[in-house]
């Protein structure tokens, strides 16, 4: 399923390969809470309609391009439909001006959105994808030809639109489930929103990532562990996490796994899925409407330690849990939102991180020869990391002669840290003693006085050294 890649940038991701130890401790510590809490507190229903939108294009269409995937989309319909009992509809892309199929989403969506917190919309799609070479935005596409105006190729469907419309005209939860090529390139950065609503998006795989098709499909291992946790919770809602986590161990995803992002927000509610209903038609008993949100108690509990260990976390939710239980105060849920360290805190780690990285610096630069010394005399190395960390490469024109050419004292200085020791000192030996510094000074100035201050951390340098 297809085509380029790009970079991302800063993320959201609960879960998969492009996760961040912190998401993934965050979302421990909440499952581990929630647990905790709806063991006393029972669990909250979270959704009485559920709509599942499947997007694919004609079989005409994926044979063109490749593909033939229209036996497993319509299991996974059938999971959805008949173990589930969501409303299911598969809905095909024409080949068409490339407007049409983007709008031809848009309608479905608008069709069917509902205006409550019980409602959720899944929206699925399985196709060919690629990442536009102007925008690096995702677009849905009708085969995997060159992109020549009026072709077959050319009907497509612009993701970013579609997200867009979601979050200025669906207020309900959203779940979207790409099966196609790069979907992981499109989840790391929100879109924001600071309401209550929910929007999480579950990906094929990582990163720059293609999609495999047929029995090693993503649609393939979707359905079949949607039909393990079905079975194992034995009508209970699971998070998606489960969900991801399930995929991730089968025998067809371990090398590319999912990815599981929150879309609006970094930390919040998760999105459960369960049966709607009992096979007698009845509701479930986990299902059972909740009454409606409509506002927010904020609590802030000071710690005088930076973590909780699993243990406490446990025994906070279920002594909170109890507590509202008895008083009978008109509350739903208790939402983990993690824990934060103060302002003050996180400023005195981020400077003692950077005086780390420039006493690591300093130390190598000195052993891998004269090259700090001679071109920054006087210059403090605390200086030098925090003027290169802000602008992005230590502003100074001293030049290295060599065979009749010159290299700046800046590439020379990054080849320091990049090469190992031996190498450079035979760069050192090859190479003239460099001019003396032009340098200006920048932001790092600021932190000059640190070390004129008498600081063990920038030992003085000579020239013998």
């Amino acid at each position: 399923m297809d085509e380029m890649s790009m970079t991302p940038s800063a993320g959201t991701t609960v879960a998969g390969p492009n996760a961040s130890s912190e998401d993934t401790r965050h979302t421990e510590q909440r499952r581990l809470f929630q647990q905790a809490t709806e063991k006393v507190m029972g669990r909250p229903g979270y959704y009485t309609d559920v709509t599942v939108l499947m997007f694919k294009w004609t079989k005409e269409l994926e044979q063109r391009g490749g593909l033939n995937e229209g036996d497993y989309v319509q299991k996974l319909s059938e999971v959805f439909a008949d173990d589930f009992r969501f409303e299911t509809k598969i809905i095909q892309l024409e080949e068409s001006e490339e407007w049409v199929p983007t709008k031809r989403v848009i309608d479905a969506i608008n069709i069917i959105k509902g205006d409550t917190q019980n409602t959720l919309i899944i929206i699925y799609y399985n196709g060919h994808g690629k990442l536009d070479l102007e925008t690096k935005q995702l677009k849905w596409h009708a085969t995997n030809h060159l992109d020549k105006p009026g072709s077959e190729h050319h009907s497509s469907v612009y993701w970013q639109k579609i997200e867009n419309y979601l979050n200025d005209n669906v207020f309900v939860d959203v779940l979207a489930i790409l099966d196609t090529c790069y979907a992981g390139n499109i989840g790391h950065k929100d879109i924001g929103g600071s309401d209550d609503r929910n929007y999480q998006l579950l990906t094929a795989g990582a990163f720059d990532k293609r999609a495999e098709s047929g029995e090693q499909s993503f649609t393939n291992a979707l359905v079949e562990c949607l039909q393990i946790l079905h079975r194992k919770h034995k009508g209970r809602p699971f998070e998606l996490v489960d969900l991801q986590e399930e995929i991730t161990h089968h025998e067809h995803r371990k090398k590319n796994p999912p990815s599981l992002l929150n879309r609006r927000r970094k930390y919040e509610r998760p999105i459960k899925l369960a049966p709607l209903h009992k096979p007698d038609g009845n509701p479930a008993k986990e299902n059972q409407v909740a009454p409606p949100c409509v506002a927010y108690l904020h609590l802030r509990l000071p710690l005088t330690d930076h973590e909780l260990d699993n243990h406490a976390i446990e025994k906070l939710g279920r002594k909170l849990g109890h507590a509202i239980k008895e008083t009978q105060l008109p509350i739903s849920r208790v939402e983990w939102e993690g824990i934060k360290p103060m302002v003050r805190q996180r400023q005195l780690q981020s400077l003692k991180d950077v005086v780390s990285v420039a006493y690591f610096m300093h130390n190598r630069l000195r052993r891998g020869g004269a090259i700090y010394t001679k071109s920054h005399q006087g210059v403090s190395p605390v200086s030098l990391v925090l003027d290169e960390s802000i602008h992005g490469t230590v502003n100074d024109p001293a030049e290295v002669e060599k065979d009749g050419t010159t290299m700046r004292g800046d590439v020379l200085g990054k080849r320091c840290r990049d090469e190992p020791l031996e190498k450079l000192n035979d760069k050192v030996a090859e190479s003239t003693p460099l001019k003396k510094s032009r340098r200006v000074l920048g932001a790092g100035d600021r932190v000059q006085a640190l070390n004129e201050e008498g600081s063990s951390l920038t030992p003085p340098v000579t020239d013998g050294e």
